[in-house]
């Protein structure tokens, strides 16, 4: 049967319920991504993947990884942080950092500034080390040399962004010369250990990007949640799901979905951790093994390598204050310790406690599901500040300067 409508010629095909839902299914379960394909590959040769393995696939995969294609930041990219924003916030981190520097020697034990070297993890285009720069090397830091620079950068593409960002520093000038000593590392494990400088760390939304594992307390131990490949030619609703995201222009993959391990899996640090001894069954909780691995380094490049009273971190005076300080009696005179290493500022999304179902993609500004164009979406979780803290415990009390500082959030 044909219809006209003017010069339109309209001939209607008329389809089968099953043929109309066969045709809805290959739409849903149409691969988005080359890298979605590669990790359907990997599961379908070895069986589902943790989900910091499937954060790390996204994010850093060589070729097909987010922050490996390009730059994603700015309002033609998927986000935009502080640092871009204002400089202010690098000038007032340049601030802290100074003022408790200055803090560290005005005892009657304490010494004169080494000189200090900068870290910065996660640089993003270079912004946020250009603004401390800037401070330092201006009339309020003339006493306090920058000896170097160590930025830890995975993506090619923001290393050349930094580079661009820090070209002042990077040239030989009548004022400056030689020029600043900046290395690039892949892994923060990469930037040596110096007693000879003050170490000063910093970190804005670094530790959310970092993958994280999901496990879920049951009566027989602890179970991890997986990532596996939707099996059945259905449209189905993915089990278990540990996000929630609000509503996306395109429907989220269904080629990938959340499962639970069969059997429970050896987990010391969770399952031996007293934090989470009483939590009921069916509880989630996410857990980075990279960001403990990570806030050990911090604090091996920040302590000043003097023995001390063994024990956990401080806390500060009200539990409701959202900024933390690990400090404490050092043993020497005046207001601060004698026997610097340095400190650190991190800055992030979190709260000082752990989180079931705060993991969510970020694209176009806006939050979508994980499974949301594998490769193509960042991947972002809160950070369990508690657990950051919790890592420091090997170092002596009172030895270490961290300030913790967290952003409010809405995911859960």
């Amino acid at each position: 049967m044909r219809y006209s409508l003017g010069r339109l010629r309209l001939q209607p095909t008329i389809h089968t319920a099953r043929q109309c839902l066969q045709g809805r299914i290959r739409n849903y379960h149409e691969v988005k991504t080359p890298l979605e394909q590669l990790i359907l590959n990997s599961i379908k040769a070895t069986g589902p993947i943790s989900v910091a393995n499937y954060i790390q696939l996204c994010l850093a995969h060589p070729t097909h990884g987010y922050y490996m294609k390009g730059d994603p930041l700015g309002v033609s990219g998927d986000f935009i942080t502080s640092p871009e924003i204002s400089q202010v916030f690098g000038e007032l981190a340049a601030i802290w950092f100074l003022s408790t520097l200055q803090s560290q020697t005005t005892g009657a034990t304490s010494t004169p500034s080494k000189g200090v070297r900068l870290v910065e993890l996660g640089p993003g285009r270079g912004t946020l080390m250009n603004d401390i720069l800037r401070v330092f090397r201006g009339p309020l830091a003339s006493s306090t040399p920058v000896k170097s620079v160590h930025l830890i950068e995975t993506s090619p593409a923001l290393r050349e962004k930094q580079k661009t960002a820090l070209s002042t520093y990077l040239e030989s000038n009548i004022s400056r010369s030689p020029p600043l000593d900046v290395q690039w590392h892949e892994q923060i494990e990469d930037v040596p250990e110096d007693s000879s400088v003050d170490t000063l760390v910093i970190a804005n939304e670094f530790f959310d990007a970092l993958p994280i594992h999901v496990f879920e307390k049951a009566s027989d131990g602890w179970h991890e949640v997986l990532v596996d490949s939707s099996r059945h030619e259905s449209i189905i609703q993915r089990p278990g799901a540990i996000s929630k995201v609000s509503s996306s222009s395109s429907p989220p993959s269904h080629r990938l979905r959340f499962v639970l391990s069969h059997s429970p899996v050896p987990i010391p640090a969770v399952s031996t951790n007293p934090r989470f001894a009483k939590v009921p069954n069916g509880t989630r909780i996410e857990y980075s093994r990279a960001a403990v691995n990570i806030m050990r380094k911090i604090g091996r490049l920040i302590s000043p390598g003097e023995s001390g009273e063994p024990g956990s971190t401080e806390k500060a005076a009200s539990s409701s204050d959202p900024v933390r300080v690990v400090s404490g009696e050092s043993g020497g005179g005046g207001g601060g310790a004698s026997n610097r290493g340095g400190m650190a500022l991190l800055v992030d999304y979190g709260a000082d406690h752990f989180f079931s179902s705060s993991l969510r993609g970020i694209r176009n500004h806006q939050i979508v599901d994980p499974f949301e164009e594998p490769g193509n979406s960042d991947l972002t979780s809160n950070v369990d500040f508690a657990s950051l803290r919790d890592a420091l415990v090997e170092f002596p009390k009172g030895t270490l300067v961290v300030k913790w500082s967290w952003q409010a959030t809405d995911a859960e």
